[in-house]
């Protein structure tokens, strides 16, 4: 096994010191179409690199254990097979990991429904070389269990908008890259030709923009609480401008659960949504 660990390590520092330098055009603000490119370069250096490591192992597997008996062979492939099985998840230093291409066009372009998943977020740092920063920020909320959740109920596509500097996607919706000069007009677009969306509270300001907007689909529309505090902050900067209180919004002390979905009190009739989950 610790050849195994070996040979992962080995996969890992190519693959990193050949990514570390997309990583870093990518962070010079490229455009979506040109971010894009660049990782769908990275998958395939991924994918060659991690073939040509597994075929080294195994040469190198056979020369050194080439006395061994032939019922004993099986056994000197162990740390190629452990290799193997641990790169093959999907996971952030995986060759086939979460990586999204699509832009705006592909959306506009689809026939299929979908549903729009919207939060703000402060600025692009979920990059190359940063990535595992979010990841060991705890949340409660799991994006990619929740819409996990809802694929088993809804024959749907899921999209989210995605940070153009990101090397791979976050697992959950879908990603769409948008250029931060048309972010608010194309995610009209979306929101137009979605058949629900669905909105993650935060205090940021882009967020508190996409609230904004939702008063003009009143019949698609959730809001997701998953954090009372910036709930709390939303709910108090934005009082006097959106009026939270009339549109069926909870006060924030009356919000017992991390996990709560809340929809504005436009007539009587519920969205489906709201009962398969």
């Amino acid at each position: 096994m610790l050849l195994g660990f070996l040979y992962c390590a080995v996969y890992l520092l190519i693959v990193k010191t050949i990514e570390g330098n997309y990583a870093s055009k990518i962070e010079q603000g490229v455009s979506v179409y040109t971010a894009i490119n660049y990782r769908r370069t990275i998958r395939k250096i991924r994918i060659v690199t991690f073939m040509c490591c597994i075929a080294l192992a195994i040469v190198l597997q056979y020369y050194i254990n080439s006395d061994l008996e032939p019922y004993q062979m099986s056994q000197a492939f162990w740390p190629v097979f452990f290799m193997f099985f641990i790169m093959m998840r999907k996971n952030s230093d995986s060759p086939y990991g979460n990586f999204s291409y699509r832009s705006i066009d592909d959306v506009m372009n689809s026939q299929k429904e979908f549903l729009v998943f919207l939060r703000g977020f402060e600025k692009d740092i979920y990059t190359g070389k940063k990535r595992m920063l979010k990841k060991k920020k705890f949340k409660c909320f799991s994006e990619f269990h929740f819409f996990s959740c809802l694929r088993k109920h809804l024959n749907i596509e899921f999209y989210a908008v995605g940070m153009t500097k990101e090397i791979e996607a976050p697992f959950g919706a879908d990603r769409v890259y948008l250029e931060d000069y048309s972010w608010r007009k194309d995610v009209k677009i979306m929101m137009d030709k979605s058949v629900c969306i669905i909105v993650e509270i935060n205090d940021k300001p882009s967020c508190l923009w996409e609230i904004e907007q939702c008063d003009e689909y009143p019949r698609k529309t959730f809001f997701l609480i998953t954090d009372i505090e910036k709930y709390k902050n939303v709910y108090r900067s934005t009082i006097e401008k959106i009026p939270f209180a009339g549109k069926g919004f909870p006060h924030p002390d009356s919000v017992t659960t991390l996990l709560c979905f809340t929809f504005p009190s436009y007539g009587k009739k519920k969205n489906s949504l709201l009962k398969t989950t």
